[in-house]
Order: structure tokens, then C-alpha cells, then sequence
């Protein structure tokens, strides 16, 4: 599995791309690995577009990093998820459980219109990441 950071466009989304079967890394993070100690703060869209699959392992990371934003105040949209991976989750009754758009419009929208609801509550700016990286976790 390979998390790529996408260009930064004006807005203060994160982009990234996971290409390979959704598998957890022997190693550390690659969430934390790519975007820093504070990265489960931050607005995060993932391409799962070249992620043709996942195992079981990738399901638990999956699952664990949706849970760690929900715990940290940031939040992970899931899009471009092909059909085997909709249909694996679904199957499992486990598609309630993340945030899926169909692309990275639908995806950022679907974060603006959270974002006026939660508007006026307070929160501040997330913590600024560290510098652009790219990693290949796993084998």
C-alpha cells in the first residue's frame, strides 16, 4: 500500500491517494508517518481509486484511522472507492461507519456542508502538518 500527499489546493482539505491493496503496514502509521503527530486533526480525503481491494488488515486500519479522527476533531471522507470495496463493506455492514463520496468534489463538499452546521462552535485551526512526503508501507 503507498499513501501519496496530492497537491494542496485553496481550501484546507488534505489529499491524499492510497494505491495498492488497503493492507496495515508492518511499520508505523502511515498516516502519522506522512502528515505528522497531529494529523487525525486535520480534514482529510482519501482516493481509494487505485486501491483496487483490501484484506482484512486494511479493513482494521481502515477503521481504526476513521475512529481516531472521530476522537481527535478532524475528519476522513473515503472516495473514488471502487465497487469491490463498496460492496465488501456493505456486505459486512460496515458502509455506516465511514464518510464515502464519489469523487473529490462530492467529498469536499460533503465537509463544507459539515462545516456550516458546526459553524460558530468554537474549535480553532488544526496545527500545521509537516513538510510534503510520500511512503510505501507494507510490501
Amino acid at each position: 500500500m503507498k499513501l501519496t500527499l496530492l497537491p494542496p489546493r485553496d481550501d484546507d482539505l488534505i489529499r491524499l491517494r492510497c494505491e495498492g491493496m488497503l493492507r496495515q503496514p508492518d511499520e508505523e502509521d502511515p498516516l502519522l508517518a506522512l502528515l505528522g503527530p497531529h494529523c487525525y486533526r486535520h480534514k482529510v480525503l482519501l482516493s481509494l481509486e487505485r486501491a483496487p481491494s483490501f484484506d482484512t488488515s486494511g479493513l482494521s486500519w481502515l477503521m481504526h484511522a476513521q475512529k481516531r479522527f472521530q476522537q481527535a476533531g478532524g475528519r476522513l471522507v473515503l472516495y473514488a472507492v471502487p465497487p469491490l470495496v463498496t460492496d465488501t463493506l456493505a456486505f459486512m455492514r460496515l458502509a455506516d461507519l465511514f464518510d464515502v463520496a464519489a469523487g473529490d468534489k462530492e467529498a469536499a463538499e460533503l465537509l463544507r456542508c459539515e462545516e456550516r452546521k458546526t459553524a460558530g462552535r468554537g474549535g480553532g485551526e488544526p496545527p500545521p502538518l509537516l513538510g510534503p512526503r510520500s511512503h510505501q508501507f507494507g510490501g
